[in-house]
């Protein structure tokens, strides 16, 4: 906290993602993890006030992160276009697209123990 301005202009963005809603299979770590933000999120918001605190969470995001995941660039768009064909939108996340996410938690100076999701309605279907 010594080193951020106080007030609303202050802000933190916590990432989650969507395993936290719909677990993976051998994923407990993560899922824990990211299940657990929304309280830490909860909690340093009010310890922090009144600097900001929100959290952005996240479905599959087309990343030099998910490349790691497969082993050939054919197999890498064989599973982008599995994931996409099975969202509502149709298609994988985007990082410029979720990027907007942050920049809304650091624009609006009264978002505040917010979660934003970004996950091609995946949290749905």
């Amino acid at each position: 906290m010594k080193h951020m301005a106080p007030g609303p202009a202050s802000s933190i963005s916590f990432t989650s993602g969507i395993s936290a809603y719909r677990p993976y299979p051998n994923w407990n770590a993560p899922g824990a993890y990211t299940g657990s933000l929304e309280g830490m999120v909860r909690s340093l918001a009010v310890e922090m006030k009144p600097v900001r605190v929100n959290l952005v969470c996240l479905g599959p995001v087309d990343t030099d992160l998910i490349a790691r995941w497969y082993s050939t660039p054919d197999e890498r768009k064989r599973g982008i276009d599995a994931i996409s064909s099975s969202s509502v939108t149709g298609a994988i996340g985007q990082a410029e697209d979720v990027a907007e996410g942050y920049v809304y938690c650091m624009k609006d100076y009264n978002l505040t123990v917010s979660i934003i999701n970004s996950n091609g309605g995946l949290l749905i279907v």
